[in-house]
């Protein structure tokens, strides 16, 4: 029997200052822990996704985020798993930086980065890359 296991990927935007914070490294993320991505993280059990969104966020980066919307869903299956991943994806805003941790409760470390200087292919997780690439390519049509 197929289970499936649900987490939340967060692409926060503050539309004044275009800064989007991202998190590299912290517990769980040997396998690209010198990259950077987005901040997010499993549901609770009972946990819904939006709710798991709006509390990653918080812990990871210190940030309360606003109008939260849902992007879209990345399923993936592992070859030789009993599992299905979901990872919901979702657009929010921010105004205040105040409260921006150094590091995530994972110990991430946590950065703002402009969406005009956003580090290169190298340095950021792929998958995370194209998400980026897609929903700031819809936000600037908007904005133009």
């Amino acid at each position: 029997m197929e289970q499936s296991l649900f987490s939340v990927l967060v692409l926060a935007y503050n539309p004044y200052s275009r800064l989007v914070p991202l998190v590299r490294g912290g517990e769980g993320h040997r396998l690209h822990e010198d990259l950077w991505r987005l901040p997010g993280g499993c549901c609770l059990v009972g946990e819904l996704p939006k709710k798991t969104a709006e509390r990653e966020m918080l812990e990871e980066t210190g940030i309360t985020v606003k109008n939260l919307q849902y992007i879209h869903t990345v399923t993936k299956r592992f070859p030789n798993a009993k599992e299905i991943h979901e990872q919901f994806v979702y657009l929010a805003s921010f105004h205040s930086i105040e409260n921006v941790l150094k590091r995530g409760n994972e110990g991430e470390i946590v950065e703002l980065f402009s969406v005009d200087r956003f580090p290169s292919k190298m340095d950021m997780y792929a998958p995370h890359q194209a998400i980026f690439e897609k929903v700031i390519a819809k936000l600037s049509a908007k904005q133009s």
